[in-house]
Formats: structure tokens, sequence, C-alpha cells
């Protein structure tokens, strides 16, 4: 066994030693590069849950396992919208009138709307709001649907408790699949503004967040009439919102999940955005995203293989700055949290963990091969990109105080355990304690359930979530098998990033 690596600096360096290659990650101590919201890991719903035709008969407001569920993820913002929104309504407005300007009419009645926003603000979330950006006048926005809405929630007090949006994909306006009213950027930025003065007239909503502009696309149509909008609109948005999807859900099988080739296509994504964003200062959020579009595939997004591209998409996205990231969807079609049963599925429980353990401050993870050196891209990755690792400051709570460390590892290998050793710098006392996360039974990737430890994670009762428990040690040495992911604290490396 190679001996630990010295201490170069300011850095503490770990070895972890794989059945197939021997990999050295090393960390850099003084260096917070970015912060994570405390909303980092958000969630979207479908319009479609409400309206006067509800897709779905199951998800009931009052529910005592949504409530617990719920509160399992705050804080958290609730984005409530998608492709639905921008032919749904708020019913102050005449059935008429609507239908003469969309074409197709899906509406939100005062008591679908209350409820929405009660059942985030008593669950610790924050509600996103998406507004409908194909009521036209002309070629303008007509906001007075908005105005409706925002004046009922006034008059029941609740208006201080969301924040909003407006339209939601509109690059594919026009398209084959999108039959909407194509818009040009300009047009997109001046209902923004409107929608701002709109929000600064009432004193309830004067500090709501308005964001977007959820952008889809990755082709220079998307990015031009992405960057022609913060060129016009910086100055009236909160945040800068895109979406991320690998690959079309349907199309999809099982081993799409852990081809590496979809892990490293997200650094790209985040790139073509980044330079964007970042000279206008505002904060970069992901504003909806999962495995796949088109619903996820059947039978394998709700199954533990959707495991790693959702953890490597959160431990990717912080560590290149995103603030958020908005997981479609927490109830609803193939990829969502819960199921029709109202039962967690496995990206359910690895979304809660990582509420539970990673904290804001992002900690920069550089991964050096012995065969081919330190990496310039995927720098958090071996040579292969199969064993991935994220690093935090851990996230203040009873079992963890200032200055200790979270590592997130993923291991996409089929056949080799990554054998992790930790250097003495890094543990201090040698202690370290394992989430080791794997299929809840024999089907494997396809398992519907995911173990913590060994043991199943599910729900104590309708009102009461599982403790979190680790397998602690003070040896220096971590087996993560093949095909699983993890999470490791360090809950005495007093890192003064950390304090």
């Amino acid at each position: 066994m190679q001996q630990p690596v010295a201490m170069l600096g300011i850095g503490v360096f770990m070895t972890l030693i794989a059945l197939v290659c021997l990999t050295t990650v090393h960390i850099d101590l003084d260096e917070v590069p970015y912060r994570i919201d405390d909303k980092f890991v958000s969630i979207c719903m479908d319009d479609q849950l409400l309206g006067d035709q509800p897709k779905w008969s199951t998800f009931n407001f009052s529910s005592p396992r949504i409530h617990t569920l719920l509160r399992g993820l705050s804080p958290a913002y609730l984005r409530f919208g998608g492709s639905p929104a921008d032919y749904s309504v708020f019913t102050e407005e005449s059935s008429a009138f609507i239908k003469s300007i969309t074409g197709i009419l899906q509406t939100l009645t005062k008591k679908d709307i209350s409820s929405l926003v009660l059942l985030t603000h008593d669950t610790g979330l924050r509600l996103l709001f998406e507004f409908n950006l194909q009521l036209r006048q002309g070629t303008l926005w007509n906001p007075t649907n908005a105005i409706s809405m925002i004046e009922y929630l006034r008059q029941q007090g609740l208006a201080r408790y969301v924040d909003f949006e407006l339209g939601n994909e509109p690059d594919y306006y026009g398209s084959s699949t999108r039959h909407f009213t194509h818009l040009t950027a300009d047009q997109i930025s001046h209902a923004y503004k409107t929608l701002r003065t709109i929000l600064k007239h009432y004193p309830e909503t004067f500090s709501a967040k308005l964001v977007g502009p959820d952008i889809v696309g990755n082709n220079n149509v998307a990015l031009n009439m992405f960057s022609s909008f913060l060129n016009s609109s910086g100055d009236y948005i909160d945040a800068a919102t895109f979406h991320h999807y690998y690959f079309h859900g349907p199309d999809a099988k099982v081993g799409n999940y852990i081809d590496v080739k979809y892990f490293n296509e997200l650094e790209r994504y985040i790139n073509l955005y980044s330079p964007l964003v970042r000279p206008k200062g505002l904060p970069m959020w992901i504003g909806e995203t999962s495995d796949s579009w088109g619903s996820g595939t059947p039978n394998v997004s709700d199954r533990y293989a959707s495991g790693f591209l959702w953890l490597d998409k959160l431990g990717l996205s912080a560590s290149m700055g995103v603030e958020v990231v908005m997981r479609q969807t927490f109830y609803g079609y193939d990829y969502s949290l819960i199921n029709k049963d109202l039962q967690p599925n496995p990206d359910y429980w690895l979304s809660w963990v990582h509420k539970q353990l990673v904290g804001n401050n992002v900690l920069k993870a550089y991964v050096k091969s012995d065969t081919f050196g330190w990496q310039s891209n995927h720098s958090n990755t071996d040579d292969t990109g199969l064993i991935r690792i994220y690093a935090h400051c851990t996230k203040l709570s009873k079992r963890y105080g200032p200055g200790s460390i979270t590592l997130l590892a993923i291991n996409i290998n089929t056949n080799s355990t990554a054998n992790l050793q930790f250097t003495p710098e890094l543990t201090l006392d040698d202690k370290v304690d394992r989430y080791i996360l794997t299929p809840g039974d024999s089907d494997g990737l396809l398992s519907r359930y995911v173990n913590l430890n060994g043991a199943r994670l599910s729900l104590v009762s309708d009102s009461e979530l599982p403790d979190l428990i680790p397998d602690s040690s003070n040896s220096t040495t971590v087996e993560l098998p093949p095909l699983t992911f993890g999470f490791f604290v360090f809950p005495t490396a007093y890192l003064p990033a950390c304090m």
C-alpha cells in the first residue's frame, strides 16, 4: 500500500486506492470558490397537478405524509409551472377572453392557489410560481391575469410567501414540440420588466424574487436569446435560470444512467451558460432538471440507477458555481421523487441525505491518477471518470459542528470496489462517518429502494422521517462497492474555511 502523501503547502491530500488504479484527491483548504444557496436542492411540480382537469388524483394537500416528505427537503423552493404554465390561467378572467388568446385553457382556482401557497409555507418551502407568458395583447405580454392573482393573494395575506418567474423554455416556443407563439428576447425582456414593475407596486411583493428566463437549449439560438435577455433584463431579475436534461427518457435504457459520457456532458453545458451569467453578477440556477426529458424513463428514473446522475449533478453543479438546482419533479411522471402512492423513490432519499450533510461552502477537489496525472478537465474524477469526488463543508447540526468536511463519492465502476484511504492530515483523529447508499434489494440498479449502511430507508410513519445514523469508524480505509455512492463526513477536520 502506498504511504499517505505528505501535506503540501496549504492543501490536504487523501489517497483513494481502487482495485483498478490508485487515485489521489487534493482538497484546497484555503479556497472556497463558491457558496450554494440554503435552498440548493429544490423541487418542481407541474401545473397539471391542479386545475379543472388534474392529471393525478392521489396528491392530497392535507396529507400528513406529503407534509412530512416536503419538510424533509426544507429549506427549498417549490417551482410550480413547467410547460403547462403557458396555457394555465387564474380564474379571475373569463374563459372566453383567455381562450381567444391561447387556444388552450387550464384554469387554476382560488382554492388551488391558496392550497399551494399554504402547503409550501406550512412545510418550510418557498413557492416559485410561474406566470403564463403566452397571454398577449398585440406584441406585448398581457399582465391582467397575473395582477388578478397577486391581488387575490394580497387579500388572503399570502402574497409575501411567493416568488415568481414568467414563461417556460421560451427558446422552444413555435417549435413542433411547443405549439406556442414565438417570442423574441426583446418581447420576453419587456414582459419581465412589466412584471417587476407590478411586483414593486405592492408592499407584500416588493422584495419578491423574479427569476428567468428558463432557457433549455444549448444551440446558438438558445444562447443568443439567453444573452440578449440578460443584457436587457439583468437589472430586473434575481437569478438567471436555464434547464438541463441528459437524454430523451422514453428512448433511454438503464445503461445510459451509468454511462460516463452523459456525466461529462453537464460540465460542457454549464460552461456554455456560465460566461453569460458571471459578468452580470447574478446567481446561476438550474431552474428545472432531471435525468431525462419526456417525463423520464419508465421503471428506471424512479429506481436506484437514477441516483448516479442525480448526485453527480448536485456535486458538479455546486463545484461550478450553480447556486440552486430544481428537480423535476416532486410528484407525477416517471422521474418523480415520490410515486403515485406517495411513497419516496430512491432519489428522494438521496436528496434528503444531501440536505442534512452538505453545507453551503464548496471546497475545490482535484483528482490525480497515477496513470494519467492531474486532470485539467473533470478535475473531480479519476482518469476514467468512474470515481467522482465532491467536497463541501458539512452542514451544521446537532451531530456536526464547525470545521467538519463532507465528501460525496460516486463509484460507477461496474465490477471494481473503490478502496478509499484518507490520510491523517485530513481526518486528524482518524474518525470518519460513513453514509453508504446501496440498492435496497436484489433488483440492484432497478431497485425501488435504497439502503443506508445496509438498512432500507423508509418512513417511520406518515408523520416521521427516520434518523440519519452513520457508520462511524476510526479506520481511514473505506470501501465503496461497485455501482454505489455515499457521503463521508470528517467531523474533526477543523478546517478553517468551514469554521
